[in-house]
């Protein structure tokens, strides 16, 4: 490879306003990206969510939770009994949500960035850690 980037054939065309360069997400141009901050997931699609909906068991005493696309009708399920909202719910409530949550394809969720810089130095300090612990100072006298 030689020092002259003219001459080299790896170079990269770069321009200003490439996405990659200015930390936008490739799916939903966001800088950073909308599901970054998303706690229960998003959109595979578009980054995005539109709330979510309880689907109540039939005997009443607990629900699934799922968030929901409505752009691109999708459906994820983001755990059971996490959110009491259920409970408030009437009877008809109930149905019409089992009713719209038919008509949502379920995915996979898009769970954001992963932190690659902090999981490395949480690893640091797990392997620092480690080693003072098995090389404990010993001044016995």
């Amino acid at each position: 490879m030689s020092d002259n980037f003219e001459d080299d054939d790896e170079q990269l065309d770069v321009r200003w306003s490439d996405p990659r360069l200015m930390g936008l997400c490739s799916i939903c141009n966001g800088a950073p990206c909308k599901a970054e901050n998303i706690y229960w997931g998003s959109c595979p699609i578009c980054h995005d969510d539109d709330g979510y909906i309880n689907l109540v068991n039939d005997r009443g005493t607990g629900a699934s939770h799922y968030k929901i696309c409505e752009a691109h009708k999708t459906c994820w399920s983001f755990g059971a009994n996490l959110l009491s909202s259920w409970m408030d719910e009437t009877p008809e409530e109930r149905e019409d949500s089992r009713k719209r949550l038919q008509q949502y394809r379920r995915v996979d969720c898009y769970l954001g960035f992963i932190d690659v810089a902090a999981e490395e130095r949480d690893q640091q300090r797990r392997d620092e850690a480690a080693e003072e612990n098995s090389n404990p100072d010993t001044l016995d006298e």
